[in-house]
């Protein structure tokens, strides 16, 4: 391995090596809620956006936590919505900032079953504000679990404005029909009863003050169910042009993340040349380490294709050489067995210690090796 990097503070001098520079002219303008925004002078890559300044968290901060079942999920969930994001509005030309037309009262009450009259009655509420996206009725499935706003910038002649929009709709693919029964939701239900919500929240946007004429991206993402190891995915997305309350049509999206191993995984086709490989990586690291445990295994497969595969190696050293060794073997096992249309990324650990890093981007001949220093 040529590029074996020993981590200390290197993951700080990783990330400027890679950073795109950007002209600092700070140029900042209103945008529609009022507030200067500028540009940072960095970019980390092409794959992320610039971070408008100054840093606004979302008006919804902190939410998300309580509606999404698990720390996988909200991380699919946000940097799926970003990455879907990129082709309305891309990372060249557009910028980015956390949401703030949706506030948290306004995403609770938007989150909320439907009330009918009696109940309105008994809240002593207005009609209008019966906002719930819900259906009336515990023994109704709650199909919306949360909502997530994402703001995009562009510049135009030296100066920053609002340049779009997209929402990401989290949506339930379990009922909880009681404490301990839990009803699986079938997927053409989910996916009708989104676009409805999304038709809705499409028609409130377009009400709110700055949202009247900006283009609108809205997706579709079914949340797995509580426990899994493996994130959901989105399942639709559609791109809502400038000054449109109408949704004219979805694009739907074939995405999956599987488990390795597992008896899902095991019975899909297209995955299985892919299984091949994990096994073979797992039957040679066994043999090379008689303290090794397993791999688990998270590929991430859009149209049928792994696109992603991250794994975690758990591994008892009693060394530093013996780690360096390790890691090095692992590496070379990556370059021999996968292909290189793929990103794979290998995290080695020795109990709940990460001990070593390899990533390996797509159509690289060579992964970035790094050794953890403690």
């Amino acid at each position: 391995m040529k590029r074996i990097i020993l981590l200390l503070m290197c993951v700080t001098l990783f990330l400027a090596g890679c950073m795109a520079r950007f002209k600092d002219e700070d140029e900042q303008n209103n945008d529609p809620t009022g507030k200067k925004v500028s540009l940072p002078g960095y970019q980390i890559s092409n794959e992320y956006y610039y971070s408008v300044l100054p840093f606004e968290a979302s008006a919804a901060r902190g939410l998300v936590v309580g509606n999404i079942y698990s720390r996988t999920d909200l991380d699919e969930f946000e940097m799926g919505l970003m990455r879907l994001s990129q082709e309305a509005f891309p990372t060249n030309q557009y910028f980015f900032q956390e949401g703030q037309f949706l506030t948290t009262e306004i995403i609770k009450s938007w989150l909320a079953r439907k009330y009918t009259d009696k109940q309105l009655a008994e809240y002593k509420m207005e009609p209008e504000d019966n906002l719930g996206l819900n259906p009336i009725g515990d023994d109704k499935p709650r199909y919306l679990a949360h909502i997530l706003e994402q703001k995009y910038f562009v510049k135009e002649e030296n100066k920053m404005k609002l340049g779009g929009i997209s929402i990401g709709l989290a949506l339930n693919s379990v009922h909880w029909k009681s404490e301990n029964e839990v009803v699986p939701i079938d997927q053409k239900k989910v996916l009708e009863e989104g676009k409805k919500i999304a038709q809705e929240v499409l028609k409130r946007l377009r009400a709110m003050d700055g949202l009247a004429d900006v283009p609108i991206t809205i997706a579709l993402y079914e949340q797995n169910a509580l426990g899994k190891l493996i994130p959901g995915n989105f399942i639709a997305i559609t791109n809502v042009d400038s000054g449109s309350a109408k949704i004219a049509g979805w694009e739907t999206l074939n995405e999956k993340y599987y488990l390795f191993p597992s008896t899902e995984v095991s019975g899909v086709s297209y995955a299985q040349a892919d299984l091949e490989r994990y096994n073979q990586l797992k039957d040679e690291v066994e043999e090379f380490f008689p303290n090794f445990t397993g791999i688990v295994g998270k590929g991430f497969y859009v149209n049928d294709e792994l696109q992603n595969f991250n794994m975690t190696i758990p591994v008892q050293f009693y060394g530093k050489t013996e780690v360096v060794s390790f890691t090095q073997f692992v590496a070379g096992k990556v370059i021999e067995i996968f292909p290189k249309n793929m990103n794979i990324e290998v995290s080695i650990k020795s109990g709940s210690t990460p001990e070593a890093l390899i990533i390996r981007r797509v159509n690289e001949e060579e992964p970035m090796v790094y050794i953890y220093q403690q």
